[in-house]
């Protein structure tokens, strides 16, 4: 299939690689992450100049954006992709977006018959490089079944959450749980510590009942260690990823709900200065350096 792929990051270039690997025909927009978009042209990409440009003939477009902001721009600008898009062609968004922001593009991409789906991702660069990313997709069967020899080059687990916006609507979910318990991790690991607690026998000791967990085994360690040696996942992305999370919660009655405290809890990590450093680093916020008093506590608005 001949593929328009916008958002070639840290994320978006190894997926785009794939697509190459697997025999799919790749253009590219010419962006500042140079670094991704010289190897996807080495590896055959067409590097294109414009929205419409990248998008002429192509079969399907790839988003892989920051967020709603990015994509609303991206589609719905003059010079957009839902002008440039042909009718009976496809877009994936696989960035984290809002789902209502996801119906609403897809029912103006509806009106020029051009297919739609959210199709965003887990398992991060590792499985971005090693084409096993988990897809969880929302959307029409049969304009997913079409989009499925693209998504197949770059994941091996692909979940139809439901409708247009579901996928959106649990990618939300899922890190509200993994930042959420990032977070709490966070904290028994510097309470345990306070409390001249070993960090080993501790690990081992809940490694072995009930709060036995991925995050615990993946990333108790850089938690302790407080590397900033690699950026696995920024800040200020998570927080970000988070706020989208609260705005699900914001239709509920919840007076005080754990995702909005979440949300302000990564927004105020970011405000403390660790914008750009990995998520593990959510640990700072607990220590103790005469900052507490302006912490957020549990009285989201």
């Amino acid at each position: 299939m001949k593929v328009a792929f916008i958002g070639t990051g840290r994320m978006g270039a190894p997926m785009a690689l794939n697509l190459l690997r697997a025999g799919h025909s790749v253009s590219i927009l010419a962006s500042r992450g140079r670094a991704g978009a010289e190897e996807l042209i080495r590896a055959g990409a067409n590097e294109t100049g414009s929205l419409s440009e990248c998008a002429q003939g192509s079969d399907l477009a790839v988003l892989m954006l920051p967020g709603t902001r990015e994509v609303s721009a991206v589609i719905e600008g003059d010079s957009g992709l839902g002008r440039a898009m042909a009718a009976s062609s496809i877009v994936v968004d696989c960035s984290t977006s809002l789902p209502a922001a996801t119906r609403l593009i897809g029912k103006r991409l509806a009106q020029r018959e051009v297919g739609f789906i959210d199709a965003p991702v887990v398992r991060g660069v590792s499985g971005a490089k090693s084409g096993t990313l988990s897809f969880f997709i929302g959307g029409e069967s049969e304009v997913i079944t079409r989009a499925m020899p693209v998504l197949s080059a770059m994941g091996d687990t692909f979940t139809r959450v439901g409708k247009l916006g579901a996928g959106h609507t649990v990618k939300a979910l899922n890190n509200l749980l993994s930042l959420g318990h990032l977070a709490l991790l966070a904290e028994v690991l510097e309470l345990a510590e306070r409390n001249s607690v070993e960090f080993s026998p501790l690990v081992q000791a809940l490694m072995s009942g009930n709060a036995r967990s991925a995050t615990l085994e993946q990333h108790a360690s850089r938690l302790q260690s407080n590397s900033r040696e690699s950026v696995l996942f920024r800040l200020s992305l998570a927080a970000k990823d988070l706020s989208l999370a609260a705005e699900l919660s914001n239709e509920t009655s919840y007076e005080k709900s754990p995702a909005r405290f979440f949300a302000s809890l990564y927004s105020y990590a970011t405000e403390y200065g660790l914008n750009d450093e990995d998520i593990t680093t959510i640990r700072e916020i607990f220590r103790s350096d005469g900052r507490k008093n302006s912490a957020p506590n549990f009285h989201p608005a």
